[in-house]
């Protein structure tokens, strides 16, 4: 990543893709352009700005897994976005269609 202003030093690069987003202003925007779902495994702060951006972004769903979570998102959140909350003993079976 090319990212100078808030940097990555922490990021362990040893795994998975690589994919350069130039600052992590963007992640959000790219980590949707690349990916055809999501899988939400807690509510950080970040993680709501990716979830948000599913709705403009190459739309899809968002799979949120009820074990890893307080509960449900806001009715006015969940508006307009393809969220599914599902257990983790299913996660399986909805990955696959």
């Amino acid at each position: 990543m090319d990212d100078k202003e808030f940097g990555f030093s922490w990021v362990n690069l040893d795994i998975g893709e690589h994919i350069n987003c130039g600052t992590w202003r963007n992640q959000p925007e790219k980590l949707n352009e690349e990916t055809d779902c999501f899988l939400c495994i807690g509510y950080a702060v970040g993680v709501l700005a990716e979830i948000a951006y599913s709705k403009w972004f190459k739309p899809k769903s968002v799979y949120i897994i009820n074990e890893l979570v307080s509960g449900k998102l806001p009715v006015e959140v969940e508006k307009g976005l393809k969220l599914k909350y599902i257990d983790v003993g299913d996660l399986k079976k909805h990955l696959k269609k």
